[in-house]
């Protein structure tokens, strides 16, 4: 058995499309599926309701009103009736032997942690430069071969399996999304930091090519402005992860923001002024978006105690499930 977990803050009509994949998965046998909505939306709630009606008590809907996607994550692993949980966000597109091959790798109980295969979907034809950002756009294709991870290689979040048991072990998902844009300084290092802390504990982590998904990429995402957006978020990732796992005096942070703001002049010029030539140049522009907001972020960290504290906390586990499951 397994629970399938669908994290979402979106309107309604993408979701249902997806719960009506995961209903048809062949070779599920008793797993359940949680939709745990970060968006409180009634008219979600209401048409997961009209589901259940016919699939019976394994769909099951949870309104979560902390912001955060840890916090919908955590919440779907308090629910959860099973020790095996798979996560899934909201805007992947399942093969029909999705959830056989992830159910089927995590019968080996060897394995703490899975990675399925995650492909992209475009919505309309990408760009040259576009091979520069795929990893950026959730993309984790490592082959055709199932194979142990290595330490440089990472599930992606839309497309894992965690066992719960390891999961309240390590203190839970690192901080990731906020749709709250206010939020953005609280943000982490996801499913990154909850692999590197399976990892310190010795456990593998396994990647599972027939456990195969399509994260879809709307045109939106194939532009300039969201290309700087994902890098400005990955540099808040990066001050996080320097700061959690490089602990220092915190007056170092200062340096660490100068040494950043250094890096990202040095590939802004590499950019140069038109740089969505071709996948190096977009490259470039990428990591000088990334340096300057791990700058900034280092001094938002300088001058926040609060922040600091909130980067280095061991757990951010919600008390219930820490307790309830220690």
């Amino acid at each position: 058995m397994a629970s399938v977990i669908l994290s979402t803050c979106r309107p309604k009509k993408r979701v249902l499309g997806l719960i009506a994949s995961l209903l048809e998965q062949r070779g599920c046998g008793d797993c359940e599926f949680l939709v745990i909505d970060n968006g409180c939306n009634p008219q979600l709630e209401r048409a997961v309701d009209d589901f259940a009606s016919t699939s019976g008590p394994r769909l099951r809907y949870f309104n979560e009103p902390e912001p955060g996607l840890h916090n919908v994550r955590h919440r779907g692993a308090f629910e959860a009736a099973s020790e095996n949980l798979i996560y899934l966000d909201d805007d992947v597109v399942l093969s029909t032997e999705w959830l056989r091959g992830m159910c089927n790798r995590l019968q080996d109980s060897a394995f703490a942690m899975v990675g399925g295969r995650v492909l992209l979907r475009f919505e309309k034809e990408p760009p040259a430069w576009v091979k520069a950002f795929r990893g950026l756009l959730s993309e984790l294709d490592l082959g055709a071969r199932a194979r142990c991870m290595a330490e440089n290689e990472t599930p992606v979040g839309c497309n894992l399996a965690v066992r719960r048991s390891v999961l309240f072990r390590v203190g839970g998902f690192n901080p990731d999304a906020f749709a709250d844009p206010k939020l953005l300084r609280y943000r982490g290092d996801g499913e990154v930091g909850l692999a590197r802390k399976v990892r310190e504990l010795g456990l593998p982590i396994w990647y599972e090519p027939a456990a195969q998904l399509e994260h879809v990429v709307p045109e939106n995402r194939v532009s300039r402005a969201y290309v700087e957006w994902r890098s400005m978020i990955g540099g808040i990732e990066q001050a996080y992860g320097s700061y959690r796992y490089y602990p220092r005096p915190f007056p170092i942070l200062l340096y660490r923001a100068l040494r950043s703001f250094w890096r990202a002049a040095s590939f802004e010029r590499l950019a140069g002024p038109n740089p969505f030539v071709g996948p190096e140049t977009v490259a470039h522009l990428i990591q000088s978006f990334r340096h300057g907001s791990c700058a900034r972020h280092h001094i938002r960290q300088f001058l926040s105690p609060s922040l600091r504290q909130w980067t280095r906390r061991k757990s951010y586990l919600p008390e219930r499930s820490a307790t309830t499951h220690s």
